[in-house]
């Protein structure tokens, strides 16, 4: 049984923002040519790969091969239908427990409908006298927008003060942002408009007062990558164990995903060991079972370095091909 610490460590290895940055700028600059110090192959596979096959070159991902080894040959690793349908599909009933702290990995049309969510549901009213017969809806310049949004829009602009002064959230959403808080109301809007358009619903999580997306295959891996990767540090060959590990019965088991797409998650992981160790291991300090303003810190941290260093980019181009 996975420990929550570990477990925790795992889910937030995956961060739903994608940057193409290889390595920090002032240090070395990713896809120049030059293996330069500070990039290795994890963080910047373009410059630092490992010597090639022979068959390099040959479009396909032969035996020996790697993305590390051949990027040329093997990206986009996690294309297969199979592949595709475990990362996106639910895991278990794709629910979040409390204690996993689930709010950096969410499906960002979740974190949008915690936020605006009352808006989409008040933009189907068919004229004045419906819209005023919502709930927070008002009837403006013929159409139906949510008062609490109204209210932040007309007070976005004018600073912090009359953002607040409103009861919205200044710089929730960016620099000078001034949205509607965070609400179970807006969650639970949002999420009815997600699942008849998408096919999907968030769920309120009243611990860390987030509006959460559903835990998917993707994030089981990941979870489990995380895992295996601790297990397997002193491994000869650590990616190998960590695939091992992975298709394990206490892992993913009979869910398995293709080697290839396997390896992916195995680099994800190593890039996270050794270029963001710090800042990832301290998410199992500040969240274990308790989901607080410093795991939430903690969790940014842990996003950001995996930003600045090539960790999502990594896996990107691995599972899913260079450029998508």
């Amino acid at each position: 049984m996975l420990s929550k610490k570990k477990l925790v460590f795992g889910l937030f290895m995956g961060s739903v923002f994608f940057l193409s940055s290889c390595g920090k700028s002032d240090k070395a600059t990713c896809g120049n040519g030059t293996c330069e110090s500070g990039e290795t192959v994890t963080s910047c596979a373009a410059d630092c790969s490992e010597e090639p096959s022979e068959g390099c070159g040959n479009g396909t991902c032969d035996d020996g091969e790697s993305f590390a080894s051949c990027p040329a040959d093997c990206s986009g690793l996690c294309a297969g239908e199979s592949d595709a349908a475990f990362g996106s599909g639910l895991s278990g009933d794709g629910a979040w427990s409390d204690a996993e702290c689930a709010g950096v990995a969410q499906n960002s049309a979740c974190v949008s409908a915690g936020m605006a969510g009352a808006g989409a549901v008040c933009g189907g009213a068919a004229d004045g006298a419906a819209c005023e017969a919502m709930e927070d809806c008002t009837w403006i310049a013929d159409a139906c927008v949510a008062s609490t949004l109204n209210a932040c829009a007309l007070a976005s602009g004018f600073g912090q003060s009359a953002c607040e002064a409103a009861g919205c959230l200044y710089g929730a959403a960016g620099h000078q942002s001034c949205t509607a808080e965070v609400s179970e109301a807006n969650c639970n809007a949002g999420s009815a408009v997600l699942k008849e358009a998408q096919g999907f619903e968030c769920s309120w999580n009243a611990t860390t007062g987030q509006c959460w997306g559903p835990k998917t295959g993707k994030d089981k891996a990941r979870a489990s990558a995380s895992t295996c990767g601790a297990s397997c540090l002193a491994a000869e060959d650590a990616d190998a164990c960590v695939i091992e590990c992975l298709v394990s019965e206490d892992h993913l088991g009979s869910e398995t995903l293709s080697s290839g797409c396997l390896s992916c998650f195995s680099g994800e992981y190593s890039c996270v060991l050794e270029s963001c160790s710090t800042e990832c291991a301290a998410v199992s300090t500040v969240c274990d079972g308790s989901c607080n303003l410093d795991c939430t810190e903690a969790l940014q941290d842990c996003a950001d370095c995996r930003e600045t260093n090539g960790c999502n980019t990594l896996f990107r181009d691995c599972a899913e091909g260079a450029g998508s």
